[in-house]
């Protein structure tokens, strides 16, 4: 009976054996977990933007004047003295003009003053320096037919402006506000840089 116990250990060892000797040949693959290091966030700046000032641009201080349709003459239409053609948004701006009546009688005038949009695009874009008047003729006598004035305007908006002179023979100031494309030119147009 010894002599099979010591068998069996015998066998059961060489098969231990075996199976040891047959793991070395064939390899076992066992899950390998692998701690990742947690990334760092990196902090990217937010790009500014920093706008290009628009350009200030030479040109006339004055405008080339004009007459209109119904006889009302622009005899000026300028910048005042020492009044910079590029300001900034809502800087007032300051300019003259002087106009003439060179009928013998009155006309009715809704609106007289500074245009300011470019190619009258629509909107509230003009300025009634003088609006809902009689505008008296030549017959009048004296200088009652001519009417000399030093005026400001501000615009709100960034851009390049032509600003002209013009006369809106609409019923009333409101009408020629609210409707740009009625106004008719008496310059042409003198630029005015907003920033």
């Amino acid at each position: 009976m010894r002599s099979r116990l010591l068998l069996g250990l015998s066998l059961g060892l060489a098969a231990l054996a075996l199976v040891a000797w047959q793991l070395q040949t064939y390899p076992i693959y066992l899950p390998l977990i692998i701690k990742q290091p947690t990334p760092t966030p990196t902090i990217t700046p937010t790009p500014t933007i920093t706008p290009t000032p628009l350009p200030c641009q030479g040109g006339p201080r004055a405008a080339t004047q004009f007459s209109s349709s119904r006889g009302v003459q622009g005899n000026y239409f300028r910048w005042s003295s020492g009044q910079s053609n590029c300001v900034q948004r809502g800087e007032e701006v300051r300019f003259d003009f002087k106009v003439t009546n060179t009928n013998p009688n009155a006309v009715r005038v809704g609106g007289l003053g500074a245009i300011w949009c470019v190619d009258k695009p629509g909107g509230q874009c003009t300025q009634a320096s003088w609006g809902d008047f009689d505008f008296p003729g030549t017959s009048a006598g004296g200088d009652n037919n001519v009417i000399e004035w030093d005026d400001g305007l501000r615009i709100p908006t960034s851009g390049v402006y032509q600003v002209r002179l013009g006369i809106c023979w609409l019923g009333s100031r409101t009408d020629c506000e609210n409707n740009p494309g009625q106004w008719e030119y008496l310059s042409n147009a003198i630029v005015l840089v907003v920033r």
